[in-house]
């Protein structure tokens, strides 16, 4: 539809141009239509460009699994409770709960996704030297 659109704006326009210059009516015609047709290509081609910029919004939480983090609100140690931690994942900033089998991970750790137990809550472990993980 915005190509017809475009086509028949810029053929009337291109037409009306060259009427007001005097041409003779089939001079007029093969120009507007040239003038039609090459905004509706352009049109159509930006449109078509367009399309393929077009991505899916959804963040896919296991993505995050192998990812570094960092802990948000604390961990307590052993799984005895949840904590949460930010990290980059499809190029946005999200936050998940998580837990850990090791001691209890303050605010501002660094860590590391090892797996998803559920929707939003990720197993995690320090990264660093004592850790054995980097």
């Amino acid at each position: 539809m915005r190509t017809l659109v475009a086509f028949l704006t810029f053929f009337g326009l291109g037409g009306w141009w060259a009427c007001e210059r005097g041409w003779e009516s089939w001079q007029v015609a093969l120009f507007a239509l040239a003038c039609g047709m090459s905004v509706g290509l352009i049109v159509a081609w930006v449109l078509t460009l367009q399309r393929k910029l077009n991505t899916e919004g959804n963040i896919r939480s296991e993505n995050a699994v192998g990812k570094s983090a960092q802990v948000y609100l604390r961990i307590p140690a052993n799984r005895s409770g949840a904590g949460k931690i930010t990290l980059s994942i499809q190029g946005r900033s999200a936050e998940y709960q998580a837990l850990t089998d090791g001691a209890e991970l303050p605010t501002g750790t660094q860590v590391l996704v090892l797996s998803q137990l559920n929707n939003d809550t990720f197993l995690v472990a320090r990264v660093g030297r004592e850790s054995g993980l980097s």
